[in-house]
């Protein structure tokens, strides 16, 4: 590879370590609690109807299984941007370019999938900012959530500990909204009966049945909600001790959202108006749901304090989302996809060019799709795509590891199953989205594709990292064809039905997952990391962290 391609980090430059293992929480906890509480519980309703509160428990035990990977190697791998990192390490440039291009594509698109919720949920009061008829923002609306963006932009520019001070603060006050307004519009809708809305409203308790309790797990918003937890993982060379603070910090944060989620969703049903179901679950429909629905139950001061936390809440999930898309970046071109000026850090010790290009990303991003629903389906399905590579990585990181390197280790037992299930789990979830969605999220990664090409023409990666990758690529292929025949989404062929267009994925799936176990190898970025060059933490974390990879 030629040199410029990966050029050394400077000392003087490298990330300040600041955050504790509070702030590691409220980053996970502000990534998870930000506009999927506000419209996953009625997007998921309109997909499955009650069955929707089974939705959230699957998309939550999935999604634990997902991320207790990523805890483990987040203990071994305590860099800015691990989950882009982690697949470079394992597997060479092709999947470590294609997994990074899948995160940093979902991460730049998080902040304005935040900031069109805001105007969204305020279009409840302010109508002028959304068209309820349409489902998209207005042209005002979209102003509006471009500034949104900027603002977020200019809190990041003065570095971490802002960032730390300002989400640790906003996540602390923002995460008691939702448990109070679960807590009391629960009492409220059953106090008026809204009981009988769980089984005897039209269609029973699954109306659209178990294919539309799992559409809903990732078309209704579930798996974007919970998928917050990484964010941890992104700011991991920013902590006093990431390697014990991050793995607590995902899956007490995952837990915690199971239980809430699923309660909000009950929460939902039981306050929707009886008469409002005469047409059926799929046709309810609000631009600010819980706060409208209080209104309704008569707590008008609750419905005050939600439309207040609808601009709160994903305000600061969006500031979030901004940090840590910067460092994805950065860690992308660690992987040694580097343009020249992309590693410039300003005073504050961010990278600054990349937090330009997360800024100019974000704003184009809304134009074509100005609604918060038609953004969070791609920017989710894309990020699934790098979470299941956790699974392989896992299984190949272990290999190279023994047990005392490992800060948390989950057991060779777990592991085993855990593993396949992780790259398994994150097949199935993008394939939930249906088609067109996949095949908007596989043409996004086929310009990747194109893009690792250039790079490979212009640096020489290696030839084996090349041919040990082409499982990923197979993967992907595989996911979207089976799109176009299954039974999810709109516009497909339906030709293998349900539920066995599930059983071919999950099989197929299962069979690259050792593919790629079998491809993992010992790169140079492994090598690095394990002679501690190009190292993001200095000092005590250093040696402790390095000490882990030798």
């Amino acid at each position: 590879m030629a040199e410029t391609a990966n050029p050394q980090v400077d000392p003087k430059r490298r990330y300040r370590r600041v955050l504790n293992r509070y702030d590691y929480m409220m980053a996970s906890m502000g990534g998870v609690i930000g506009s999927g509480w506000l419209f996953g519980a009625m997007y998921s309703a309109q997909e499955a109807g009650p069955g929707a509160i089974i939705s959230w428990i699957i998309g939550g035990i999935l999604m634990l299984l997902v991320a207790l990977p990523w805890a483990e190697m987040g203990g071994v791998v305590p860099e800015a941007g691990s989950i882009a990192r982690i697949p470079q390490m394992t597997h060479g440039s092709l999947v470590g370019f294609l997994a990074s291009w899948a995160i940093a594509i979902g991460a730049i698109f998080a902040a304005p999938v935040e900031a069109l919720a805001v105007i969204q949920y305020a279009g409840g009061y302010i109508p002028a900012l959304y068209n309820t008829k349409t489902a998209v923002v207005t042209p005002i609306g979209l102003v509006v959530t471009a500034l949104l963006v900027i603002l977020f932009f200019i809190i990041n520019y003065y570095g971490v500990r802002w960032l730390r001070n300002v989400n640790t603060w906003v996540t602390t006050l923002k995460w008691i909204v939702p448990v109070l307004a679960m807590v009391v519009v629960n009492i409220a809708g059953f106090t008026h009966g809204g009981g009988k809305n769980i089984s005897a409203a039209p269609g029973g308790f699954m109306p659209y049945g178990w294919h539309g309790v799992l559409t809903a797990v990732s078309v209704g918003g579930i798996v974007y909600a919970y998928s917050g937890f990484r964010q941890a993982l992104d700011l991991s060379a920013e902590g006093k001790n990431p390697q014990r603070d991050v793995p607590r910090a995902l899956i007490t944060v995952l837990l915690f959202a199971i239980g809430l989620y699923t309660l909000l969703q009950v929460a939902f049903i039981v306050a929707v108006p009886h008469s409002a179901l005469a047409s059926g679950w799929a046709k309810i429909s609000y631009s600010s749901p819980l706060a409208q629905l209080a209104g309704g139950l008569g707590l008008g001061w609750l419905a005050a304090i939600l439309y207040v936390d609808g601009a709160w809440s994903p305000s600061g999930s969006a500031n979030l989302f901004t940090g840590t898309a910067s460092r994805l970046l950065y860690a992308a071109r660690k992987n040694g996809f580097y343009v020249k000026g992309w590693d410039k850090f300003n005073s504050h010790g961010i990278p600054i060019t990349t937090q330009l290009i997360i800024l100019i990303a974000g704003i184009v991003a809304i134009l074509p799709f100005p609604g918060w629903h038609y953004l969070v389906e791609l920017t989710t399905s894309m990020g699934l795509i790098t979470y299941a590579v956790g699974g392989p990585s896992l299984t190949v990181i272990r290999r190279w590891t023994t047990r005392e390197e490992r800060k948390f280790d989950m057991g060779s037992p777990l592991a085993g199953v855990a593993a396949p299930a992780t790259f398994a789990i994150g097949g199935l979830l993008f394939y939930f989205f249906g088609w067109p969605t996949t095949m908007q999220a596989g043409l996004i990664m086929l310009v990747g594709l194109a893009v690792f090409a250039v790079y490979q023409a212009l640096y020489h990666y290696p030839v084996e990292d090349i041919a040990k990758g082409i499982w990923f690529v197979v993967w992907i292929g595989f996911i979207v064809a089976m799109s176009y025949v299954g039974s999810f989404g709109t516009g497909n062929r339906d030709l293998i039905k349900f539920p066995m267009d599930m059983v071919v994925v999950l099989v197929g799936s299962l069979i690259l997952h050792f593919w790629g176990v079998a491809s993992g190898h010992e790169t140079q970025a492994w090598r690095d990391f394990r002679g501690g060059k190009d190292w993001d933490l200095v000092g005590e974390e250093h040696t402790t962290s390095r000490s882990a990879g030798s």
